[in-house]
């Protein structure tokens, strides 16, 4: 990727309606959520910084509804995936069933070590 500013490597993928490959690799992220892998280029790093100190909001919602977005063509997530979120148990919701979450996120849960 030649120029990125936030790269998932893994992400919570609802909704993969007008989601567009950038390579057979990668897709471009637009409406991607969770933090449980990702990375920030240096290069954008203080504006996004200066962007999230501006709201109070979750940093997983602030990626997905505001640097996306300002960062568009910019955001990346692996494909497959190379991490997933174990929804069976959760600190923070109700737990979900793995492998019935794991059909709408189009993750194979065969291929990651839970």
């Amino acid at each position: 990727i030649p120029d990125w500013a936030l790269l998932y490597f893994g992400s919570s993928q609802y909704s993969w309606k007008g989601i567009k490959p950038y390579t057979n690799k990668f897709y471009y992220a637009k409406n991607s959520d969770g933090t449980f892998a990702y990375a920030v280029n240096l290069k954008y790093a203080d504006d996004i910084i200066k962007s999230i100190e501006q709201k109070n909001s979750p940093i997983d919602w602030h990626y997905r509804v505001d640097i996306q977005d300002k960062f568009e063509k910019k955001c990346f997530c692996f494909y497959p995936n190379m991490v997933i979120a174990d929804t069976n148990d959760s600190d923070i919701r109700g737990s979900r069933d793995l492998h019935e979450h794991a059909k709408v996120l189009k993750w194979d849960v065969k291929d990651y070590v839970l």
